[in-house]
Formats: structure tokens, C-alpha cells, sequence
């Protein structure tokens, strides 16, 4: 076998056949030779060669016979190839959805961010916090390692879109843990390309503008498959704060607890983790250190210390009306200055000690101290005050997960959290406060938690049945010191409660669709409280019901039943001061009796990868026995009130979220619509008071996904409505707020990224009405690939300051807050990446 050049040709196929059956083939050696015996008679031979065309030669054989064959190129002609459908965005495997990001990436994205918000099924906030099906998910991954745990934003507003070249959502993910049997949740999971990987790459960033507005923020990282280091630190006057009310929580709250007892008092939130545009002036520095390493192939340790500081000014006009009392309106004004300063370390060890056993430890110690100065003028009284809250909690919580045979799988978890709330209070006033004598009023409260418990889960699985046993122990120590303000004398409280509880479920696989879990919890408490004794035991069924078409295609009914106490803040029993114009006598709540809670929930959930659609919806409705209210007794400058006990309290609540991607049009399409309505009681000179609370909220979102095209855009609105009604004094108030934003995203080659942003924001607070239209920018000039200029601009059609409109709602008031916010700002600056 030759070529057109009478080159030997390697690896040609030969099919030998006679009498249209085929006898025997060959290829052909690198001389080009094939060789065979055949005996005598009449043979077709076909011969094939990629790139060459194929023929078929008939020969008859007598003797030995040699025979030259001499094969042609190919030459092929392509038809026009046209695509009708786009690619699909997801694929959907056993618990895992990957997301093919070819399908949306256009070009003008910036951070990772900027990807996901084009997803299906998730959703990114303004604060760079990841949602899947309405909820924060539990962790955002690179390449499978943990990267700050769920403070999502440093990942989403960090890391540049182009690092990314798949993102997958892992719906049932366990951590290190090899166990299968480990503690579920939902991860993000971020992969890179190989080119960031096994080095340091980062960036630093610096710019100044107009209205003093400057930042310098810098982004280090180390991505290898044994783990990760990350360092992020940033400086700005633009009001962007990396720590969020759910960071907070989490710091306070360690989320690795099995058990559904809460483990620490009420605590407030500091003001600066409000939206940045309720705020005059903010001032915020910032250091985020993350590790995480293999230690072996069976250990990992993974360790993170957020460093946050903030000043900031708060302006606002205040319209308040005392509810239970008709034609009742206050107005002040009130200029706030404040210091705040968190510092939380986390650290994290797992050991896979074998096939069959995981174990745990996690520490995590959050200090943090808070100053703030108020001065306040009702244009009848001149006050000022001052507050300092230093507080910390230092937890720790240790896990063991067992496979025992075949059959039978263990767990066990230790929680033990410390915590110290120190709150110092100091009011200065032209006039006598709160119908005492005094004109100056000081106060020192001190709250101390002494927590642990122990959980022990039993699981055993014959067949299609599921037997889970489990057992909690917890142990609560909760101390309070309080300098009373009439006397200056000391006030002390203990509360000491241990919980044993008792839990029975059974699950039943009834075939590949129906599933059920019936069991019952039992739990005996015992309770001292200033002395004062008292016991008890409760009886709690658990219900749910699965019905599921496919992994993604399910419907579940579930009943809760739980309870909780009330804590020893709420059974205070003398004079503490809130604020300059509210104080708390003694409570009435009686600390023996629980606060139980009823729910139904219904969830449907629906992923479809061929119609590239994701709808998920939610019904739950909740009803709370005996839950903790106020009792509100107006004075002359300032109110009193009281905790007691409510008869019930109701809770309905829907949620609906339908994503869609266009097969054939370059468009998807977000919609979200959240409607809450909550019944309860509150009193007013021991007068009872219904309160009915209804908010809805709609958003739809349209994004265009144009390809080989240098614009694209985004397009949507949003509508609020929260109506407030109370029956003692006929109160009703209607606030209603709409958003209708569009943006206009291009880039030019790979030199030129940009993007213009425009948003009406209506406000009707049923007092005043408010109306601000903002128009934003970004852009980014390319000088060279590592170098690139920068420009930002924040509400460029009012660079002066300008007002917000904010409403909210206690037992005792409703306030209309007109706040003065951050003047707009244009910025520009080089970036720097290595």
C-alpha cells in the first residue's frame, strides 16, 4: 500500500472477503506489507486508510501473487453546520448540579460574583452572600477546600471571574469527612484553572476621589490541592463593610451544634453592620487571614482570624408615634458617632482515623468592644449619650463519627461556649429622666452564659427501615449583674437549667418514591431561678413525609414540635435602661413555663437540566404557645414597659423561586416573591393588643447572555410592601417602597471592561414620600495584562448628600427614620495583579 508519492502507507486496513462473507483482514506493517495465505479462488479485497479513499480490489488467486495498491487523498467538503439550541447551563448528577459557566460567561464579568448571580437557582445580595432555595448556603469551596467557611463574600467579591472555569453545587456535602454518614449540608464548590494553582497570585488595588472618597484593598492567595492561603486586607471611606449580621451571628453562635437549644442570650447588633446607604459617613479597615492544609492524607487543620474596624456617623430625622396612645407624634434628631472593633479566630481540626471513624474539633474566640455617643435634641431637651458593649464568646465543639458494622452508625458531639456581655450606659440630660429626680443616669450590666452539652445519635438500618436513636444533654449557667439606676445598688441573678432529652425516630423507604419518618422526643428539664425550683417533662411528635419523582423532583410535608425558655434577660426583675427615652421594670414572665412551637412545612422543589429551569417553593406556618410580648406604659418623656407572657402567636410564610434559562433565546429570567404575615399580642396598660404584621416582596429580574456580542444587560424591578395594623387604637400604616434598576454592560476586546448602572428608588413611608435616582459606574483599562486602571462612581446624579427614607416597628413605637446618607462619589485608581 503507497500514497500518491509512492510512500509506504502504516497501518492501512484490509477486509478479505469471498462470497460476500468476510474471511479474514490485517493492517499493513510500517514498509506498508500485508501479507496472508489464501487458498485458490476468487477474493474482494477493501481497503481503508483515514484520510485516504477507501477502495476494493477483486483478484483471483492461483499462486503466490504481489499486488500494488495505491490510495488517494481525501478530500471532504463540510456542510454548513447550524445550531439550533444554545448549550445547557447545568448537569445534574446524584447530588451534585455543575454548571457549565461557557454557557454565560460574555466577557464582562469581574468577580465571581458576577458568574454566579447568572446561575440558576442561586442568588447572590448586596453583601456577596450566596442562596439556594431561599437559604444561606453553608460554605463557598476552592477546588474542594474551605476558604473563610461561610463568610461567602470573600470568595464571590474577592477572586476575579476569569481564576474560574467550572462551579459545581453539592447539595449533600459533608466536609472531609469520608464517612457517609457525615453532617449534611450545601457547598459551593469554585474550580480553578491550573494556571493559578501551586503559586501565589493576588492583587492590590488603590484609589481616590472626589468627597474624600479613597480605598486600597489587596487580595493574596495560595491555591494547591493539600490546601490554601489567603490573606485580604482593604481600607475605604465608601461605606463597604466585609463583615455581615450573619458573619456575626455565626461568631457568636457556632452553627456545629446537632441539638435545637439555643446555647447564648439575646444579644444586639451592632450598627455597622447596617446597609451602607443608611449611613452619613463610615470609615472601615479590614484584615482576613484563611489556611487550610492536608496534614497526611487522613488529617486537615483549616484556620481563620477576621480583624474589623469601623467609624461612622449616623444623621437622621426621627417622626415617632407612641401606638397605643391616638394623635400621639414625637419628633427629634439624633447625630450618632460611633467606634466599633471585631476580631473573631477560628480554628478547625478533622482526622479520618480510619475507613469507619471521623473525628473533629473546633475553636473559635470572637471578641469585640463597641463605643457610641449620641446626641439627641427633641427640640424640647437637649441629651446626650454614651455607650461601651465589650463582650466575648469563646467556643468550642468536638465530634466522633463511627461506622460500628454494616449496620449501626455513631455519632457523637461535645459543645461547651463561654460568654461575657459587659454593656455600660450613661445619659446626660437638661432635664430630669425616666420621673426620677436625676438628670444624669448610669448603668452597668453584666451577662455571663456557661454552656455545654452532649449528643449521642444512634443509627441502625435493616432493609428499607431506618431506626435512629437520639440523646442530648445540656447544661446552662446564666449570671447577671446589674447596678441599679435608682440606687446605685447591685442587683445578681442566677439561672442554672439541665436538659435531658430523649429521641425515637423511624424511617421507611416504601419504595423509590415514598418516604417516611415518624418518631417522638422526649424532654425533661429541671430549672432553678433565684432560688426558686421547678421540673418537667414533654412529650413531642416528628412527622415527615418525602415523595420524590427524582433526585431534584421532590416534594416533602413535615411537622415540627420544639420548645425553648425564656432567657434570663427576659425575667430581669429590676430597672434597666434601654435607651434615653425607654426603660424595663420587672418582668411578669414566669421562668417555669416553656415556649413551645407548632409548624407544618410543605417544600417542593423542582430542578429540570432539560427545560434548564429551577422552581422551588415553600409554605410553613408556625403557631407559638405562651410566647414573650411587652407590656407598654406611656409616661411623660418616656416609656415603661415590661416582659410578660402572650397567649399565642401565628406565623405564615410562602416562599416561591422560579429560575429560567431560554433554550433559544439569549435570556434568563430570576423571580422571587416572599410573602409573611405574623399575628401576635402585645399590651398596653395591661390592655391586650393584637398586631397583625403583613410584608410581601416581589423581584424579577431579566439577564441577557448575547454571544460574541460587546454589550449585554440586565433589567428588573423589585416591590415591598409591609402594612402594620395593632387594635388597640385602630393603628394601621402602609409602607411601600419599588425599585426599578437596569444596567448596561460592555467590554471592548480583552483591554476594556465597563459597566452603568441606573435605579429609581420610590419610598412611601404613609408620612413622607421619597423618591432618589441612582446612577453608578465601574471600568477598567487594561495597560498591560497585569496592570489596569480603574474607575468607580456611586450615585453620580446627587454627588452631595442626600436622604433615605426607613420605617420600623416595636410593641411601643413606629418610627419614621429620614436619614442622611453618603454623598455620591467618583474614584479612580491602578490595580496591580502578580
Amino acid at each position: 500500500m503507497v500514497d500518491q508519492n509512492n510512500s509506504p502507507l502504516f497501518r492501512a486496513i484490509v477486509i478479505i472477503e469471498q462470497n460476500n462473507i468476510q474471511i479474514g483482514f490485517g493492517s499493513t506493517n510500517q514498509g506498508g506489507v500485508f501479507s496472508t495465505k489464501l487458498a485458490a479462488g476468487d477474493y474482494n479485497l477493501k481497503i481503508n486508510k483515514l484520510g485516504f479513499v477507501s477502495q476494493v480490489k477483486t483478484i483471483n488467486i492461483i499462486n503466490t501473487t504481489t499486488l500494488t495498491v495505491e490510495l488517494f487523498n481525501e478530500t471532504n467538503n463540510l456542510e454548513t453546520v447550524v445550531i439550533k439550541y444554545r448549550p445547557k447551563i447545568m448537569k445534574v448528577k446524584q447530588d451534585t448540579i455543575s454548571y457549565n459557566l461557557k454557557t454565560v460567561i460574555d466577557g464582562t464579568e469581574r468577580k465571581v460574583e458576577d458568574v454566579i448571580k447568572k446561575l440558576p437557582g442561586l442568588n447572590v445580595d448586596e453583601n456577596g452572600k450566596v442562596s439556594f432555595k431561599g437559604q444561606n448556603i453553608d460554605n463557598v469551596l476552592i477546588d474542594g477546600n474551605e476558604f473563610f467557611g461561610n463568610k461567602h463574600q470573600m470568595a464571590t467579591k474577592n477572586i476575579d471571574a476569569t481564576m474560574i472555569e467550572g462551579i459545581d453545587l453539592l447539595t449533600n456535602y459533608q466536609g472531609f469527612s469520608k464517612l457517609a454518614m457525615g453532617a449534611k449540608g450545601i457547598a459551593l464548590n469554585l474550580k480553578l484553572k491550573e494556571k493559578y494553582k501551586q503559586q501565589i497570585i493576588g492583587d492590590i488595588e488603590s484609589s481616590y476621589g472626589i468627597n474624600d472618597a479613597a480605598r486600597i484593598h489587596n487580595n493574596l492567595y495560595k491555591f494547591s490541592k493539600k490546601g490554601n492561603l489567603a490573606i485580604i486586607s482593604d481600607y475605604n471611606s465608601i461605606g463597604k463593610t466585609p463583615i455581615t449580621v450573619e458573619d456575626y451571628r455565626e461568631m457568636r453562635i457556632p452553627n456545629d451544634a446537632e441539638n435545637e437549644q439555643s446555647n447564648t442570650e439575646t444579644f444586639e447588633l451592632p450598627s455597622f453592620l447596617a446597609p451602607s446607604s443608611f449611613i452619613k459617613f463610615k470609615k472601615n479597615k479590614f484584615l482576613g487571614v484563611n489556611f487550610t492544609s492536608l496534614i497526611g492524607e487522613k488529617s486537615k487543620i483549616s484556620f481563620s482570624n477576621l480583624f474589623n474596624s469601623t467609624s461612622m456617623i449616623e444623621e437622621s430625622t426621627k417622626t415617632q408615634t407612641n401606638i397605643g396612645q391616638t394623635n400621639s407624634l414625637t419628633l427629634f434628631e439624633s447625630n450618632k458617632k460611633s467606634n466599633y472593633t471585631l476580631n473573631s479566630t477560628d480554628f478547625k481540626w478533622e482526622f479520618n482515623k480510619s475507613k469507619n471513624t471521623f473525628i473533629s474539633y473546633r475553636l473559635n474566640f470572637t471578641p469585640n468592644r463597641d463605643e457610641a455617643n449620641d446626641s439627641i435634641n427633641n427640640f424640647t431637651n437637649q441629651i446626650a449619650t454614651r455607650g461601651t458593649n465589650q463582650n466575648f464568646i469563646l467556643s468550642q465543639v468536638f465530634k466522633a463519627n463511627s461506622i460500628i458494622s454494616d449496620k449501626i452508625n455513631y455519632k457523637f458531639q461535645f459543645n461547651q461556649s463561654l460568654e461575657n456581655n459587659q454593656k455600660r450606659s450613661h445619659i446626660d440630660s437638661e432635664s430630669a429622666l425616666f420621673g426620677l429626680n436625676v438628670e444624669k443616669v448610669n448603668q452597668f450590666l453584666n451577662f455571663k452564659n456557661n454552656n455545654f452539652s452532649v449528643f449521642n445519635e444512634l443509627n441502625y438500618k435493616k432493609g428499607e427501615n431506618n431506626f435512629i436513636t437520639k440523646l442530648l444533654l445540656l447544661h446552662k449557667n446564666s449570671s447577671s449583674t446589674n447596678l441599679v439606676i435608682t440606687d446605685g445598688s447591685e442587683n445578681d441573678l442566677f439561672r442554672k437549667q439541665n436538659t435531658l432529652q430523649a429521641q425515637f425516630q423511624w424511617q421507611h423507604q416504601w419504595n423509590k418514591k415514598w418516604r417516611t419518618t415518624l418518631g417522638l422526643k422526649n424532654t425533661n428539664t429541671f430549672i432553678l431561678y433565684d432560688e426558686n425550683k421547678t421540673s418537667y417533662a414533654i412529650l413531642e411528635p416528628v412527622v415527615i413525609i418525602n415523595y420524590a419523582i427524582s433526585q431534584f423532583h421532590k416534594i416533602s410535608l413535615s411537622g415540627d414540635f420544639s420548645h425553648d425558655f425564656t432567657s434570663l434577660f427576659q425575667l430581669q426583675n429590676d430597672v434597666l435602661i434601654d435607651d434615653f427615652q425607654n426603660i424595663k421594670t420587672a418582668s411578669t414572665v414566669d421562668f417555669s413555663n416553656p415556649i413551645q412551637k407548632k409548624s407544618v412545612n410543605i417544600d417542593y422543589l423542582n430542578i429540570n437540566s432539560k427545560n434548564q429551569s429551577i422552581l422551588f417553593s415553600k409554605i410553613s406556618y408556625s403557631i407559638f404557645d405562651k410566647s414573650v410580648a411587652q407590656n407598654t406604659i406611656y409616661n411623660v418623656g418616656y416609656v415603661n414597659s415590661n416582659f410578660l407572657f402572650s397567649p399565642k402567636t401565628t406565623q405564615f410564610q410562602w416562599l416561591n423561586l422560579y429560575d429560567l434559562r431560554f433554550n433559544t433565546l439569549p435570556f434568563s429570567i430570576k423571580n422571587t416573591i416572599v410573602y409573611l404575615n405574623t399575628q401576635s399580642f402585645s399590651y398596653f396598660n395591661s390592655n391586650q393588643n393584637q398586631t397583625i404584621n403583613q410584608n410581601v416582596s416581589v423581584k424579577q429580574q431579566c439577564v441577557t447572555n448575547f454571544k460574541n456580542s460587546i454589550f449585554q444587560f440586565d433589567i428588573g424591578y423589585s416591590l415591598n410592601n409591609m402594612n402594620t395594623s395593632q387594635s388597640f387604637t385602630n393603628f394601621n400604616n402602609t409602607t411601600n417602597s419599588y425599585q426599578i434598576f437596569f444596567t448596561l454592560k460592555g467590554r471592548y476586546k480583552e483591554k476594556v471592561k465597563w459597566d452603568i448602572g441606573w435605579m429609581l428608588n420610590d419610598q412611601n413611608s404613609g408620612y413622607n414620600q421619597n423618591r432618589i435616582h441612582f446612577l453608578n459606574c465601574n471600568g477598567e483599562l487594561y495597560l498591560t495584562k497585569k496592570m489596569r486602571i480603574i474607575v468607580n462612581g456611586y450615585n453620580l446624579l446627587d454627588l452631595n448628600n442626600n436622604i433615605f427614607i426607613t420605617t420600623t416597628n416595636d410593641p411601643s413605637f413606629f418610627t419614621e427614620s429620614i436619614n442622611q446618607i453618603m454623598p455620591g462619589y467618583i474614584m479612580s485608581g491602578l490595580n496591580f495583579s502578580f
